[in-house]
């Protein structure tokens, strides 16, 4: 499907700001009205999203159409930015690409912890 660059950055605008905030309020309830520890907040989120993207991508099958961007991009994007890890490797064991799905697994949680760590410490000894 064909779609204006200016309505899709639109939607996905709207639909990601409906993503973070409700991303704070799940968070928010979690770790303040249930006393839990924040990890829990953020394991819920990252599940919940991580489903919530495969009702859209099941659901929307042209991953360039507005609704798809509106929900899919937007709104999951804006709530949970696991989702799309998620459907990115669903997609490439579909393919049967196994080899792709383990480096990918293995370099987004190793690259994501150690890029964590590296700009952290950076960053942290910048403070005034």
């Amino acid at each position: 499907m064909n779609f204006n660059p200016l309505s899709a950055s639109i939607v996905i605008s709207l639909g990601g700001g409906i993503g973070a905030v409700t991303r704070f309020w799940v968070s928010h309830v979690i770790k303040h009205h249930l006393e839990k520890d924040p990890l829990w907040a953020t394991l819920t989120v990252n599940i919940t999203g991580s489903f919530l993207l495969g009702a859209v991508a099941g659901y929307f099958k042209d991953r360039a159409s507005l609704p798809f961007f509106f929900f899919g991009t937007g709104i999951c994007g804006g709530y949970t930015t696991f989702s799309t890890f998620s459907l990115e490797l669903t997609e490439a064991l579909k393919a049967n690409r196994h080899w792709d799905a383990f480096l990918y697994v293995t370099a987004s949680l190793i690259g994501g912890f150690v890029g964590f760590v590296l700009a952290w410490i950076a960053f942290s000894s910048q403070k005034s």
